[in-house]
C-alpha cells in the first residue's frame, strides 16, 4: 500500500487551539445530554456559570420549573446565580 497524504486536518480545528488560561462554563440537558448553552471566559466567577445559563433560556431551552443542578460550587451558590435561576422560574 502507498503512502497516504492528507489534504485536510484529520482533526477539528477546535482541539488543536490553545485555551490555556480559559474557563469553559456549560449547561447540559440531562435528558438528551446536550450542551444547551455556553460561556468562555478568563475567570471562573458566577458572571460565567449565569452567561451559560443565560444562553440556554435564550435558546428556549428551559421550561418553567425545571431543575438546575450543579456541584454547588461557590459560583453556583452565588447570589447572582442563584437570583438568575429564581427569574427564570427555574428549580
Amino acid at each position: 500500500m502507498g503512502e497516504r497524504t492528507a489534504t485536510r486536518p484529520t482533526t477539528p480545528e477546535a482541539t488543536r487551539r490553545s485555551f490555556t488560561g480559559q474557563a469553559l462554563g456549560t449547561v447540559i440537558d440531562l435528558a438528551t445530554r446536550e450542551v444547551i448553552g455556553y460561556a468562555i471566559a478568563d475567570h471562573h466567577r458566577a458572571e460565567l456559570v449565569a452567561d451559560a445559563l443565560k444562553m440556554a433560556a435564550g435558546r428556549g431551552a428551559l421550561r418553567e420549573g425545571c431543575i438546575a443542578h450543579s456541584d454547588r460550587g461557590s459560583e453556583y451558590t452565588s447570589h447572582e446565580y442563584r437570583t438568575l435561576i429564581r427569574e427564570l422560574k427555574l428549580r
